[in-house]
């Protein structure tokens, strides 16, 4: 019916970056972005989840600390928008208490130490996106297998104008 998951592949190839720290945010996105990722980034964690509520966000990089909400805070209101997102956090300054904490509350897949290794950066951030890959495929087969041609065709346009809203879905009547 539908012939889309190489373009759905590359458009969660995104990242969500949240810091206050303006030089932070540029470091991060000229890595990614040279690398061949997606990125969107916000000084204002209020502002990222309101983003958040509109579009897919496969995953976050976000601060530890920040003056208007904590990393922490961040994430668990993040969890209550989408739950599957990968999260990582980096701290300059976090203790172990600090990052079980982070890990206990929020699920945090990787807490990495400011500044950061390039390297293993990108190695997470490989592991998360097959990692929401994996979640999305087994959402997409079960959705497949339970809703009618119908239902399918809904979920499955409104999922893909949450990855990307510019994206327009050819069926094969298109061709």
């Amino acid at each position: 019916m539908f012939s889309a998951a190489r373009e759905v592949n590359e458009m969660i190839k995104t990242v969500m970056i949240i810091d206050d720290e303006t030089q932070v945010l540029n470091a991060l996105q000229r890595m990614l972005v040279r690398s061949g990722w997606q990125v969107i980034t916000f000084v204002n964690p209020s502002d990222a989840l309101e983003f958040a509520r509109h579009r897919i966000v496969p995953l976050v990089i976000t601060d530890f600390r920040m003056p208007r909400m904590t990393g922490i805070e961040f994430l668990q209101s993040l969890e209550e928008i989408q739950p599957v997102s990968y999260k990582i956090m980096l701290s300059a300054c976090a203790s172990r208490a600090d990052i079980v904490q982070a890990v206990a509350s929020v699920g945090v897949h990787c807490f990495m130490q400011k500044p950061w290794d390039s390297s293993r950066l990108l190695g997470e951030l490989n592991s998360g996106l097959e990692y929401f890959r994996l979640i999305l495929r087994a959402e997409y087969m079960h959705n497949k297998d339970m809703m009618s041609a119908q239902e399918f065709g809904v979920w499955y346009n409104t999922l893909l104008n949450k990855i990307d809203p510019s994206f327009t879905l050819k069926t094969d009547s298109d061709k």
